[in-house]
């Protein structure tokens, strides 16, 4: 069943008088929300946890920072190649089936991955996971447009980007532990029982998926037929109107704006990337246990959710999204010159990883309901991919420049300044060639319904 099979009667939609949509969206926030949060911490956990591998696979496989690095990049290769197409086939066979194949298939490679033995193992189970987990984040950003609004989509966006806030607080402590406390238990050292002990929740959210997970407005049983036509209704007339869209696939590929805002968050996604892979060897180089830097590396994530919550509430009241991303990439720049000129300080370190990883995390949150608005419907599974997938070129650049850099030069503070000078670009391009007038259609292109929900 399609959005045109119910009929958007306005006497059946929701009147402000009535409250307006308010109740409707707080049912289906309930209702979506805690899953995508789910999906994308496990997501971000089985991404990630391989920075605490580190501490115990290069000794014990003999692995250096060059081969750690390919690794680490590799993983975005296979992403790469399978962004696109995953979020063309959301759009045909739906969210419900994609995010299952999707979950389940990485939390398999992610288990496996505790049986690798040489590089060539590591860079193929990496490539793997990549091309499983492709089209997560641009499907769950799409799957928003079905429900949402634009100036309703970064306080969603904010909720879903608590998912590796989640992660990173959990992924710390629970991974040192059990790489200390699970070694040598039934022949496996620890990193092997951290790989299938993070791997296997993700197979098991994915059945749950099938039964959690709907589609569209159009296709569930908790809303009313008044509350679905008013969903509908918000949905068609933001996609109806006269502000320009690219509505083709071709149109998206020659609008410029789609490379500028690409461009923008592969810097980005560089700087996240570089904080998050080298944070246990950064809280490690300053003097502190296996465990103890599983503790410690939750302190950044935990502030970051109150940064989350601020930035984005922030943004949709002022109802500015350049500014509040720029501020927030600048407090990046700040944490990346503390790492360099701090070097060796615990306290400094956590400041600076802190101060890195919340900013990155404000600047996704802000960033996404740029594009999810110039984007008309019919382009925005393409477009969502597109722009996400160039960034995710950031995550592969990222940890490759750096490891080579590290293994070359010995000092990494070289790849932390790579780090700042991309995101004075990515400020750069966002405040220069990014047009105000996104910013106007995010929030004004549905002005007259967007006042239901006040």
């Amino acid at each position: 069943m399609s959005f045109d099979a119910i009929q958007v009667n306005p006497s059946a939609t929701l009147s402000s008088a009535n409250g307006g949509l308010d109740p409707t969206y707080r049912k289906i926030t309930r209702r979506i929300a805690p899953i995508l949060l789910i999906g994308y911490a496990l997501a971000f956990l089985d991404r990630i946890n391989i920075g605490f591998a580190q501490l115990q696979i290069k000794t014990d496989l003999g692995f250096n920072d060059a081969v750690y690095g390919t690794a680490a990049a590799i993983f975005f290769l296979g992403y790469l190649f399978c962004e696109v197409p995953s979020n063309l086939l959301l759009e045909k066979i739906g969210a419900r089936l994609t995010v299952f194949r999707i979950m389940f298939l990485w939390g398999v490679v992610a288990a496996l991955t505790s049986l690798i033995q040489t590089p060539g193992h590591f860079y193929a189970a990496r490539f793997l996971l990549g091309i499983f987990e492709a089209g997560l984040v641009p499907g769950f950003i799409l799957y928003l447009t079905y429900w949402y609004p634009p100036r309703h989509r970064a306080k969603l966006l904010a909720l879903m980007q608590l998912g590796p806030v989640v992660a990173g607080i959990i992924a710390g402590p629970l991974s040192a532990w059990i790489i200390s406390t699970m070694d040598g238990a039934y022949g496996l050292m620890g990193w092997q029982w951290m790989f299938i002990l993070e791997g296997i929740p993700s197979c098991l959210f994915a059945i749950g998926i099938l039964f959690l997970l709907e589609d569209k407005p159009d296709r569930v049983a908790w809303l009313s037929d008044a509350e679905k036509s008013a969903v509908i209704s918000q949905l068609q007339t933001v996609d109806g109107s006269t502000t320009e869209k690219p509505t083709t696939f071709r149109a998206m590929l020659a609008d410029k704006r789609t490379w500028v805002l690409t461009l923008i968050y592969f810097t980005v996604l560089c700087a996240i990337y570089a904080g998050t892979f080298w944070m246990p060897m950064i809280i490690k180089a300053s003097g502190a246990t296996i465990l103890q830097t599983g503790l410690y590396s939750a302190i950044p994530f935990l502030v970051s959710a109150f940064a989350i919550w601020f930035g984005g509430k922030n943004s949709d009241a002022k109802r500015e999204r350049r500014w509040h991303f720029s501020a927030a990439a600048f407090a990046m720049i700040i944490g990346f010159i503390l790492l360099i000129t701090m070097k060796g300080s615990l306290v400094a370190s956590l400041i600076a990883l802190t101060l890195i990883i919340s900013g990155g995390q404000v600047c996704a949150v802000v960033f996404w309901p740029i594009p999810s608005a110039y984007l008309s419907a019919t382009a925005a599974a393409a477009g969502i991919a597109l722009i996400n997938t160039g960034g995710v070129m950031g995550g592969f650049v990222s940890p490759f420049a750096l490891g080579y850099i590290q293994a070359w030069t010995g000092d990494l503070a070289y790849g932390l300044y790579f780090m700042i000078a991309l995101l004075t670009v990515g400020i750069a391009a966002m405040l220069i060639l990014v047009p105000a007038n996104i910013e106007t259609q995010a929030f004004s292109s549905n002005r007259p319904a967007a006042q239901d929900c006040e």
